[in-house]
């Protein structure tokens, strides 16, 4: 039996956070958690609710859900965050794998400092996650299937639900009257985890009646495994991890067995808070460690992609297309906003080796297309930008991103790195 006199003890235990960022759906998970929290706020008023609907867009009713979600939030007090989401699925890319990403992705995005993400992932979701990686051959990173907390962004996730069957929600929307959405796309067998949940499931539980609480627990005894490995691999990752970068020297990876390597990578990229690839992309990966020191090799999975350069790994989301022969005028009044995920350019006042502004005229930003030259401060002679980029380091996949401030047709800067005379 799910109570809130038992759910707000057993809340406490998890965090003495009073910031909460639920995640809202409408569907009977979610609206049972929002109720729960909303419910512990009478007891605890310190609690600082909100709730956020991210709309995949991929159902035609997904207005009318957040609709009915900013409905229910107004009911209850709660401020309704809604996050529309525009995916675009890559060839071979699973769509239910693309909305996971992009909808953590805006949790992320949306997080307050010193507020915890709270999603109602209960127990029966627990075992099918345990079974679909089972079946995908995972070891135990992926058996761990989901912990009750985890760190997340800057602040942490907590599963608060996740020790409840779906019955004891089920029983207690009922017993409240509450009413929920649901999704047409969770009759679709058609997608892995609804032929799991609708046919596969019943009849494993007929046969096996303590099936949901022993795949409950190989998913805590694999958790417990992976932060035995994760703590024994922790110093020796320590001696490896670049932080400038956040890269790993390969050097010293390479000193290490093949199995600590594996598991070592796999540390780099939780703690990076990026997806632990397949047995087949990992072994992928382990192959480019040794091919010849001037190759650049890329092993791309998710929305990840690591590369090799100058000795080290790098790991970082995939690059959005970016046109080089873009320009850009810029007036230099306010901040510029960078196409392709580029990021921002802002003015910053300084008492020397800067531009003088009044120099300047007809003011774009460009990037590199070949044949670019920079005469550096205090130097007589121009040298190449490629030279010039080579010898900063720079890795060749972010060469052609790196912003030129131009003023009419002569380049004046290259942004974070260098002024030219």
């Amino acid at each position: 039996m799910l109570t809130v006199d038992q759910f707000l003890p057993y809340l406490s235990s998890l965090t003495n956070a009073t910031r909460f960022l639920i995640a809202f759906s409408g569907g009977l998970d979610s609206s049972v958690l929002l109720h729960l929290f909303v419910q512990c706020k009478t007891f605890n008023p310190k609690l600082e609710l909100r709730a956020v609907y991210i709309n995949h867009g991929l159902s035609p009713n997904a207005d009318h859900w957040q609709q009915v979600c900013h409905r229910t939030c107004n009911e209850y007090g709660v401020a309704l965050v809604i996050k529309k989401l525009q995916l675009k699925k890559k060839p071979q890319q699973s769509l239910e794998e693309l909305a996971r990403i992009e909808r953590y992705q805006a949790f992320r995005e949306l997080l307050a400092d010193n507020e915890i993400l709270i999603t109602g992932h209960h127990q029966d979701d627990q075992a099918e996650t345990v079974i679909l990686q089972l079946f995908r051959g995972s070891g135990p990173y992926g058996l761990a299937a989901m912990p009750v907390e985890a760190a997340f962004g800057k602040t942490a996730l907590i599963r608060p639900l996740l020790n409840f069957r779906r019955a004891a929600l089920l029983a207690y929307a009922k017993q409240r009257g509450m009413t929920w959405l649901e999704d047409e796309s969770n009759s679709n067998t058609t997608f892995d985890r609804n032929f799991l949940r609708q046919e596969l499931l019943p009849m494993m539980e007929e046969r096996w009646p303590g099936l949901i609480n022993n795949l409950t627990r190989t998913a805590r005894h694999c958790g417990q495994a992976k932060q035995y490995i994760e703590h024994s691999v922790q110093n020796l990752y320590l001696t490896i991890f670049e932080p400038a970068t956040k890269g790993l020297k390969v050097s010293l990876l390479l000193e290490q067995d093949l199995v600590v390597q594996s598991y070592l990578i796999r540390y780099w990229l939780g703690q990076l808070a990026m997806p632990i690839p397949n047995t087949k992309k990992l072994n992928m990966l382990l192959e480019q460690l040794t091919c010849r020191h001037d190759a650049v090799p890329l092993v791309r999975w998710s929305n990840v992609e690591v590369r090799r350069y100058d000795g080290s790994l790098f790991a970082l989301t995939l690059l959005q297309p970016h046109d080089v022969n873009i320009v850009i005028p810029w007036n230099l009044e306010s901040d510029l906003e960078l196409p392709a995920d580029l990021g921002s350019i802002s003015l910053q006042l300084l008492s020397d080796h800067g531009l003088d502004l009044s120099m300047l005229q007809d003011v774009t930003i460009r990037f590199r297309r070949g044949g670019e030259r920079c005469r550096l401060l205090n130097r007589n002679h121009s040298h190449s930008l490629k030279k010039l980029l080579q010898l900063w380091r720079v890795p060749p996949w972010q060469r052609d991103r790196i912003p030129l401030l131009y003023s009419a047709e002569e380049l004046k800067a290259v942004i974070g790195y260098a002024i030219c005379q």
